[in-house]
């Protein structure tokens, strides 16, 4: 193909993205959707198909970093609607009051809301810059920071691994305990909170850097602390920085054989729904139950554990209709900078907090996701502007890669953002800045090793 129609495909990509997006913002702002939850959640694989066709023809792995993060938004977010509109309510496991949201008239909005941010992601992200480079096609310069980066990475999660074993030694935790029981333990321990971010980083670093000898050695330093997490009902804390890490050796053009992809999604489909029955039971017994019971309803509820987030946007939704809720107008995006700055100034800042915040009151033990907070603090316009900002700024830098350092901080960000997905945003301006933390670390290190 020559450049020219090269040139010509992109284009006509983007203007497909900008056709759907239109077509998104009518249906929720002029038309009456409320009986097409079946066609908007079928349409949905073919908006995430239009939309990785798009990341690939702008030299974007679908895969990498910016693709991983829309993957999974889109599993976040259409995972169980997919499953209810395919087999019914008999697809899902979860009781009436958990699953009642499927019934509002709403639930068609929130929808289309979700495919209005994946658009807008993708379109973000596709965007040709001035100083583009070929993308992930682009080689990775080895350096001097590598060592650094390696040696970081290593620390991060061999201090992970350490603060884990001596809440197991102490009898803080234990993998038959209540996973409510477990949370109110662990985070009762400093060092707790601070390692779940740490192991994070540690993985995407040591990854980044990591040569296929070393791969073994990383794999070790990673898993020790996964399977402990794992084995006390910890599956974002695990899912996430893996996820960030397969992204990151794609961005470096390491492929793997099929087979292990094929073993790893078996994988998740045998864990995700094991590890959400066995956090209230307690046990590992659970394992034979769940599945020698029906192992195809395992596979769909993997799906729905991961989609049910979609219901966060169908409360907002519920709430500003019935108009109880008024747009917060971006107090959850500072209220973060807001309690920085009381703790270095406490007489100095306001206490007022908005009535509509009650994010962490009513559903504090349901996670979140971003097209609900952003629609709650702008509504319509705050899910486009916020979905492109993202997508602008892993595109960009994906496009751009060239250094082994840019590898680690695009790896950390993109597990930022996937955590971020189907939670508050209230955690990401720290992480951020415990990443920019840890840009600056490098770079003093390797220029004092010369």
């Amino acid at each position: 193909m020559d450049s020219s129609r090269g040139y010509y495909f992109i284009k006509s990509d983007r203007l497909l993205l900008y056709l759907l997006l239109l077509i998104y913002v009518i249906l929720y702002s002029i038309l009456d959707i409320n009986q097409l939850s079946f066609p908007i959640a079928i349409g949905s694989i073919l908006v995430y198909v239009v939309c990785i066709v798009s990341l690939k023809k702008s030299l974007i792995d679908p895969l990498g970093c910016t693709g991983v993060v829309l993957l999974y938004f889109f599993l976040s977010h259409f995972g169980l609607s997919i499953v209810h509109a395919l087999f019914g309510v008999d697809g899902l496991k979860y009781p009436s009051r958990t699953i009642d949201f499927l019934s509002s008239v709403n639930y068609p909005d929130a929808l289309v809301l979700a495919n209005i941010a994946m658009l807008s992601y993708t379109i973000a992200a596709t965007r040709k810059q001035s100083h583009d480079s070929h993308g992930y096609n682009a080689p990775i310069i080895n350096d001097a920071t590598n060592n650094v980066i390696f040696f970081i990475g290593s620390l991060l999660l061999i201090y992970s691994f350490i603060v884990m074993l001596v809440m197991f030694l102490r009898g803080q935790v234990s993998a038959s305990m209540d996973y409510k029981l477990y949370r109110e333990a662990a985070f009762s321990n400093p060092f707790y909170s601070y390692m779940i971010v740490l192991y994070s980083f540690g993985g995407c670093f040591i990854f980044s850097v990591a040569e296929r000898r070393q791969f073994i050695f990383a794999g070790v330093l990673f898993g020790l602390t996964a399977i402990m997490l794992l084995i006390t009902g910890n599956r974002g804390e695990v899912l996430f920085p893996s996820l960030a890490i397969y992204a990151i050796l794609r961005v470096r053009k390491i492929y793997f054989k099929k087979i292990f992809i094929v073993l790893g999604v078996i994988a998740l489909i045998i864990i995700i729904p094991f590890i959400s029955s066995a956090r209230h039971a307690g046990g590992w017994v659970q394992l034979f139950q769940i599945y020698s019971s029906n192992f195809f309803s395992s596979i769909l509820d993997t799906f729905s554990e991961i989609g049910i987030q979609i219901r966060l946007t169908v409360y907002i939704l519920n709430e500003y209709v019935a108009g109880t809720r008024k747009l917060l107008w971006g107090y959850s995006y500072y209220e973060c900078f807001l309690r920085w700055f009381r703790w270095i100034l406490p007489t100095k800042i306001s206490d007022f907090v908005p009535k509509s915040f009650n994010f962490r009151s009513e559903y504090s033990t349901m996670g979140f996701n971003q097209v609900a907070e952003s629609f709650a603090n702008f509504g319509l316009l705050g899910v486009v502007a916020f979905h492109y900002i993202i997508g602008g700024f892993m595109g960009k830098r994906e496009k751009t890669i060239n250094r082994p350092i840019d590898v680690a901080i695009l790896g950390a960000c993109c597990s930022v953002f996937i955590n971020m997905t189907r939670n508050k945003f209230s955690f990401v301006p720290t992480h951020l800045l415990f990443i920019f933390a840890f840009y600056l670390l490098i770079r003093v290190i390797t220029k004092i090793s010369g």
